[in-house]
């Protein structure tokens, strides 16, 4: 079992580091606006923190070998977010303010439904907690971006209810 709670951090590792990567690229390309490019730098920090945690979660994993972990993983919504994170950041330029929230949306829901999708069923509680406390704030995550799409006279509408727009576009 320590093996599979491994594979599952690992891959939540991949996509906290390709997120905090992501929203420093996007901030890069908004430098002209202060506010925005300052919203992607403190998500890219937040999400450099997440790796941190998770990095920690998997020593204390392999450190405890007498603990039981039991893990249902679905691999799939890591592997579709890394990849939705991948293809965002394989563009030749960082998109404008509008392409960005729509694609941070929609990269927060993918992120936080990863999180929820490794579901404890038995043993180590904080394991359970990182996972909720991720979650929660890639949710929060969404609501700043959402916030900030309303005060610019965006409409996010349904940005982040699934993979639609993750790479910049509907």
């Amino acid at each position: 079992a320590h093996m599979d709670v491994d594979f599952a951090l690992r891959a939540l590792q991949q996509l906290e580091e390709g997120l905090s990567d992501l929203y420093d690229w996007f901030a890069d390309g908004l430098t002209a606006d202060g506010e925005a490019e300052a919203l992607f730098r403190r998500l890219a920090n937040e999400e450099r923190r997440h790796t941190r945690l998770v990095q920690y979660q998997r020593r204390l994993v392999r450190s405890e070998p007498k603990l039981e972990y039991t893990l249902a993983f679905d691999a799939g919504a890591v592997v579709d977010a890394l990849a939705d994170v991948e293809r965002a950041r394989s563009r030749p330029e960082p998109p404008d303010l509008d392409g960005a929230l729509r694609s941070a949306c929609a990269l927060e829901a993918r992120a936080a439904e990863a999180h929820s999708g490794l579901i404890l069923r038995a043993g180590e509680p904080s394991l359970a907690a990182l996972l909720t406390r991720l979650s929660g704030e890639d949710l929060g995550h969404a609501d700043g971006l959402r916030r900030l799409a309303l005060a610019r006279g965006l409409d996010p509408g349904a940005w982040g209810t699934g993979a639609a727009g993750a790479g910049g576009e509907e």
